[in-house]
C-alpha cells in the first residue's frame, strides 16, 4: 500500500521534531551552571539546561504523535486522536513555555540580591 501525500509529510514532520528533541535531550552540554554565562553559545545554549531537556522532550512526544499519526488507526492504541491534535500542540507549547516562565521567575529573583 503506497504512502499518501499526507502520511510522507506527518512522517517528514515527525523526522525534524524527533531530531530537535534529540538534539536537545542527548547532544547540548549538559552544564549545570547557567547557560548564559561562558562557553559555547550555539542554538540552544541560550537556555538553562532544564529548559532546554523540557523542549527536548516536548519536541520528541511531538515527533511521536506525529509520526502515529501517520500509521493506521489500529496500529498502536498508545495516542491521542489525531481531532485532537490541538491537546497535543497546546500540551508542547505550554511545557516550554511553562519552562521558559520558570527560567525567567528565577533569574529575576537571582539579580536583584545584593553580595552578602
Amino acid at each position: 500500500m503506497p504512502l499518501t501525500l499526507e502520511q510522507v509529510a506527518l512522517f517528514a514532520g515527525a523526522a525534524v521534531s524527533l531530531g530537535i528533541g534529540a538534539y536537545f535531550v542527548w547532544f547540548l552540554p549538559r552544564t549545570a551552571g547557567d547557560a548564559r554565562e561562558s562557553g559555547p553559545r550555539y542554538w540552544g545554549c541560550a537556555f538553562p539546561l532544564p529548559t532546554r531537556l523540557m523542549i527536548g522532550v516536548s519536541m520528541l512526544v511531538l515527533g511521536y504523535h506525529l509520526a502515529v499519526w501517520a500509521l493506521p488507526s489500529g496500529s498502536t492504541n498508545l495516542r491521542v486522536p489525531r481531532e485532537r491534535w490541538w491537546a497535543v500542540a497546546l500540551g508542547v507549547a505550554g511545557a516550554i513555555g511553562a519552562s521558559c516562565m520558570l527560567d525567567r521567575a528565577a533569574g529575576s529573583g537571582r539579580g536583584e540580591q545584593g553580595p552578602g
